[in-house]
């Protein structure tokens, strides 16, 4: 084409690069919208605990989401080792809510134990939740 000056602009041929920007309006660093489970503390240690006697340890559920937290089941893994739950089954928590899970330990005899408390819930990328549990029968 003609410039107006009279000089010829330069034609440019080939295959042409540029960087385009490309923003999101989505926040790749935040869980999906929903029920959001988490523990404190992450595990309990009862220690040294007299053999006929019973200590009562507590882990606080809480839902960090945006929307009701539902427990469908709370259950000691090894069911030989004297690890008890409270029996809270159904329990809703709404969002930014806690709620207390009980914990006993009745050793019968002198031996060291482990095991977890498995929480089931509906939070979609944790629904079974493991909670470490041990103490030692004295």
């Amino acid at each position: 084409f003609q410039a107006e000056d009279g000089i010829r602009d330069h034609c440019v041929t080939g295959v042409q690069t540029c960087a385009l920007p490309i923003s999101s309006s989505e926040d790749t660093d935040t869980a999906p919208p929903g029920p959001d489970i988490s523990v404190s503390p992450d595990h309990l240690d009862f220690g040294d605990v007299a053999v006929g006697t019973t200590s009562t340890l507590t882990v606080t559920i809480t839902d960090t989401g945006d929307a009701d937290l539902e427990l469908y089941g709370m259950v000691v893994e090894q069911k030989e080792f004297p690890f008890t739950v409270s029996d809270n089954d159904g329990a809703v928590i709404a969002a930014g809510e806690s709620f207390d899970l009980d914990v006993t330990y009745a050793p019968v005899e002198a031996i060291d134990a482990s095991s977890h408390v498995r929480i089931y819930s509906n939070d979609g990328e944790t629904p079974v939740l493991l909670v470490a549990i041990m103490g030692t029968g004295v």
